[in-house]
């Protein structure tokens, strides 16, 4: 409800629009709903009032109307102004103008909420007398007479910031005085370039002379009489941002014995005229402390003795030719909070190791360019890589001949050694090598960067509950989990869920007599089932699978005597022979995604009662259902093609059967023992020709037809 009233507010719908509402405000009775809207429009109240909307002509409110059509309800919301002046458009064309005319310097976010923190405190004067309306007003600290109180000091520098694209919050509370007087406040959060969020007061601030004490303040930060800045400030209503512990401190650099080292917090400004390049000749090291955020072109352009350097972990960019042409630096770690690294960053510069920790993001254009790499580790989070980013410099996979684009899906997560004209993948994750992680033992069966693969081959201790991932994580980057091995799981009794992820072929006994696994799905990256693949698996209950193409091979789940249910969905799914044999629990078959039924696929599932082979199924091999005892009902659905011999024989209930019109053979003792009879009740040979196109109904094996 306080997000519906605000957007209402901010979007100046006024009394005219009605905005509809949500369950369950929607058809509460007015006695219900007027209790919610008057619980909420306090707080939105306040942030309307903390982000100038409401303050930019006075001490504004807002109104909020109920209408019900019949249907149901809905609310009006408008932004109420005091009569400080005609709310017209021309005065709200004069207070913009007049902010805009505000001189500030955007060279660095610190520059300009300096010179805003300034302008401000130079412009207004605090009002020690009544306090009247005005005094609280935006557009009287902007174009009145300029007397206001602390809310129309926070509110013009909250405007001004707002307007030059500075993250500013307006913060209400109380605020304690030297003589220890508590009263309400109102004073302003900004947040700087290494997002932490400091305070500004510039009420305080406006003395008889300009002072910064209160000019991005931590909540440490002592202020007037010694007092911390969190023991004088409290907010209420509205939650602020968190403050930073200490105050902001513009970057600052000292150079003593060959090192220049860089504190404070924000950037490193770019440019070859910037005051440390003075030293650019003696500098050997370069240390870049936590609290930098960034590192601009060209600041270390061309320091060619620098053969060490260290990047804080708040660095997040690298700006364009930062490092380039740094001749004598060996080596660089860049740590994964730099999330982009520039153009030319370190262009023939000399490094030969270098270490792109995990979080880098991006590497621009020639960033290495020309540099003489012998050991290369490239992050896995590195999304892009630009035109010869690494130009100069040739990358092969771990044979050392299969030759590798430097391009993000073929190296990034890898690690290169070598020479400049030959880094080779360096890993012992090659075809054949072995390893756990977890409970599951993984085999690599392809190495190569276009194709890296493992399978399952085993398993440790006794997993209860496993997960096949679709990828596993290595020292030399992901793996596509693609299959599991002949025998992996074979007899493990502790086993009771399994969950494939991106299987494509389940091996021959992988699961075979898991004699705990209770239900199983198989999804439909799932290709190939081998030959007694869950063979046995007797506390097997319920079986689905999401069949795409799916191959179930012989005997894969027979002995499954526990199977109560199977559900074979989807397409193109083909059912081996004894793929369900001696499955004698088996009550429920759904065969919708099925196109071939191989021979005995299912006999001895003395359970099943009715059964429906949809039109998908092209064939139903010899013996498919060879002695279902309890088989009553059988539909075989127009599409079938070819019932195979003794396909029902051993089915002795049989009493309900339809034939598809498109069956066009039927083999030997398909329905042995069974007498068929047409309409008029003479004999029938059980031949596709007799059969096709009707349906019967009997009993004691006598079938006659009753229609088409």
């Amino acid at each position: 409800m306080g997000k519906i009233i605000y957007d209402g507010a901010r979007s100046e719908a006024g009394p005219d629009t009605p905005i509809s509402l949500p369950e369950p405000y929607s058809s509460m009775s007015f006695e219900e709903l007027v209790p919610c809207v008057n619980y909420y429009k306090g707080d939105v109240n306040q942030a309307l009032t903390c982000e100038w909307v409401l303050g930019n002509h006075g001490d504004g409110s807002l109104s909020i109307g109920l209408m019900f059509d019949g249907y149901q309800n809905y609310i009006t919301v408008t932004v109420v102004h005091t009569p400080l002046f005609s709310d017209d458009e021309s005065e709200d064309v004069k207070l913009m103008n007049a902010l805009l005319s505000v001189p500030v310097d955007e060279s660095s976010r610190l520059a300009a909420v300096t010179s805003i923190h300034d302008a401000v405190c130079d412009m207004l004067e605090y009002d020690y007398g009544d306090n009247s309306e005005k005094s609280y007003s935006l557009y009287n600290a902007v174009t009145g007479d300029h007397i206001v109180v602390c809310e129309g000091y926070a509110k013009t520098f909250l405007a001004l910031c707002q307007l030059h694209g500075i993250p500013c919050v307006g913060v209400t509370g109380t605020a304690t005085n030297s003589q220890g007087e508590v009263d309400g406040h109102m004073y302003n959060m900004v947040q700087m370039e290494n997002g932490k969020w400091y305070a500004v007061d510039v009420t305080w601030d406006d003395q008889d002379w300009i002072d910064d004490t209160y000019l991005l303040a931590g909540s440490n930060t002592v202020g007037f009489h010694g007092v911390p800045f969190y023991q004088s400030h409290h907010p209420d209503g509205l939650t602020p941002p968190p403050l930073a512990a200490d105050a902001y401190e513009p970057v600052k650099f000292s150079f003593e014995d060959g090192a220049l080292v860089f504190y404070g917090d924000g950037a490193i400004d770019g440019g070859t005229d910037a005051p440390w390049n003075q030293y650019s000749d003696e500098t050997e090291m370069i240390v870049i402390e936590e609290g930098i955020t960034s590192v601009g072109s060209k600041a270390f352009y061309q320091f060619g003795s620098v053969w060490h350097v260290i990047i804080g972990s708040d660095v997040e960019s690298i700006g364009s030719k930062a490092f380039a042409y740094c001749g004598s630096l060996r080596s660089l770690e860049v740590p994964g909070t730099v999330k982009s690294i520039g153009t030319y960053a370190f262009y023939k510069s000399g490094i030969e190791s270098l270490d792109l920790g995990d979080g880098v993001k991006s590497v621009g254009a020639k960033a290495f360019q020309g540099c003489p790499l012998k050991n290369v580790k490239i992050a896995s989070t590195v999304k892009t890589i630009g035109t010869d980013a690494f130009g100069g410099c040739s990358f092969y996979d771990a044979d050392g001949k299969t030759a590798l684009s430097p391009t993000p899906g073929l190296i990034s997560g890898y690690t290169f050694k070598g020479t400049p004209s030959n880094l080779v993948l360096s890993t012992k994750f090659v075809k054949g090598f072995t390893f756990t992680k977890g409970s599951i033992k993984y085999a690599v069966t392809a190495s190569l960067a276009a194709d890296r693969q493992l399978a399952v081959v085993g398993y440790e201790g006794d997993p209860v509950d496993v997960v096949i991932p679709s990828k596993v994580k290595t020292s030399a980057g992901y793996f596509q989990v693609t299959s599991i091995g002949a025998k992996a799981f074979y007899g493990c009794s502790s086993l009771k869920s399994l969950k494939l992820e991106n299987v494509e072929t389940i091996g021959s006994k992988a699961f075979a007599k898991c004699s705990s696994l209770s239900s199983l799905e198989i999804n439909e990256s799932v290709k190939t089932v081998s030959s007694y693949a869950f063979y046995g698996c007797k506390a097997l209950k319920t079986l689905t699978v999401h069949g795409n193409g799916t191959s179930i091979g012989t005997s894969a789940f027979s002995e499954c005597k526990g199977l109560e249910t199977v559900e074979l969905t989807g397409n193109g799914i083909t059912v081996g022979t004894n793929s369900f044999y001696n499955c004698t629990g088996l009550t429920s078959l759904d065969l919708s995604g099925v196109v071939e039924i191989g021979t005995k696929a299912f006999p001895y599932c003395n359970r099943i009662t009715d059964l429906t082979i949809p039109g998908t199924v092209s064939t139903v091999g010899a013996y498919a259902f060879y002695k279902c005892a309890k088989l009553d009902s059988v539909v075989i659905s127009n599409g079938v093609k070819t019932v195979g011999k003794s396909a029902f024989s051993g089915c002795g209930k049989i009493t309900s059967l339809a034939v598809g019109q498109s069956v066009s053979s039927i083999g030997d003792n398909a329905f042995y023992g069974y007498k068929f009879l047409d309409a008029e009740g003479k004999t029938l040979k059980a031949t596709a020709a007799n059969l096709r196109g009707h349906a019967f109904q009997g009993a004691a094996k006598t079938l006659s037809m009753t229609g088409r």
